[in-house]
């Protein structure tokens, strides 16, 4: 029997959590699944953010999600314009939107090559905030 486990939780408004799974040691099951669960139980894929470990430039986000305001789950991830990376917004049913594209850290320095896994908050203003690792 094979283990589903994340990085952190989300409660959202609606009052189900969503996280993105990390694979079990030594397999690809499970990877970057982006799941949520009601508060009785179901638990929902929404989104495999990298398909046959192959990650599109609007892939999806991989890190601790965020409910941003207006409902929307905002993350970090692979792909982006430049392929360094992107923050993405999701709607709780899994349609990702590229918000930011990361450059290749010789361009610039954003934290690109990956961008940030730390997860983000929201300033009053509407701006998102994180480190980098």
């Amino acid at each position: 029997m094979q283990r589903l486990s994340w990085m952190g939780s989300t409660l959202a408004r609606n009052g189900n959590f969503y996280g993105v799974s990390e694979p079990p040691e030594d397999s690809s099951a499970f990877d970057d699944l982006v799941f949520s669960i009601s508060s009785s139980g179901m638990f929902t894929g929404i989104l495999i953010v990298c398909p046959e470990e192959t990650c599109p430039t609007d892939a999806g986000p991989v890190g601790t999600l965020l409910q941003a305001t207006g409902g929307n789950l905002i993350g970090p991830g692979p792909g982006g314009a430049n392929g360094a990376g992107a923050i993405y917004r999701m709607t709780p049913s899994g349609t990702p939107t590229v918000i930011y594209s990361f450059c290749d850290d010789s361009s610039c320095h954003d934290g690109g090559n990956g961008g940030t896994t730390m997860p983000l908050v929201e300033a009053p203003g509407g701006d998102y905030y994180a480190t980098d690792s």
